[in-house]
């Protein structure tokens, strides 16, 4: 859902299950310098896989393949969650890829 946001430029629902700490590091003028950098980087976002998920007392970890439309080895999109009560909340994102480090 975050990544479907992220492209279509709708910051309420990428951001509508940050955690507190999201919710003051990542506001709405982030959220649209990141979707620019997606855009012109690695353009539209496709799809993605499931490749590994990690968990400790704290966080869970979740990292995806994610296939955008120029960039042809993929993003690597990590996602940490927090619990609170019976929901999960994002707690962190990360992008990575060879033309974002360009």
């Amino acid at each position: 859902k975050m990544l479907a946001a992220l492209t279509s430029g709708d910051f309420a629902k990428f951001s509508e299950d940050f955690d507190d700490t999201m919710k003051s590091k990542f506001d709405e003028a982030a959220f649209k310098k990141t979707n620019e950098l997606m855009k012109t980087k690695v353009g539209d976002y496709k799809s993605k896989e499931f490749t590994a998920a990690q968990a400790d007392s704290k966080y869970t970890v979740v990292i995806y393949k994610a296939n955008y439309t120029n960039e042809s080895s993929g993003v690597k999109v990590t996602i940490s969650f927090t619990q609170k009560d019976d929901k999960y909340l994002v707690s962190g994102f990360f992008v990575d890829s060879p033309n974002l480090r360009k």
